[in-house]
């Protein structure tokens, strides 16, 4: 802060509801200048102009990184970021679970 005086930090707590969409603590909800942001979330935000292209510079090679992490910062085409952690959601159960009789396939979809 010493070096910047005139940035103004204000970190935001989002806790209580950061993918609750539509709350006040969800993120697409915060006017800011800087947003970390969950890739769950980078169509919405770079088609509400929350957000802007990565310029050129800042590009790292794409070959650095797994496929789908790359896949994961870039809506319509454009970059708006560079991946640096790639998640997955997997479910399991136990097949004697019974709960889960006739369970069938499902897709979840994917947004950008």
């Amino acid at each position: 802060m010493r070096r910047h005086p005139d940035i103004r930090l204000a970190v935001v707590d989002l806790t209580d509801n950061y993918y609750g969409t539509f709350t006040p603590a969800y993120v697409g909800c915060v006017k800011a200048d800087v947003y970390e942001v969950d890739s769950v979330f980078l169509h919405d935000f770079a088609i509400n102009k929350k957000i802007q292209p990565l310029p050129e510079a800042a590009k790292l090679p794409s070959d650095g990184f797994l496929k789908n992490a790359m896949a994961g910062s870039i809506v319509d085409g454009v970059q708006f970021g560079s991946p640096h952690w790639v998640c997955g959601n997997f479910l399991f159960f136990a097949s004697a679970d019974k709960k889960m009789d006739g369970l069938g396939t499902f897709l979840l979809p994917l947004r950008g």
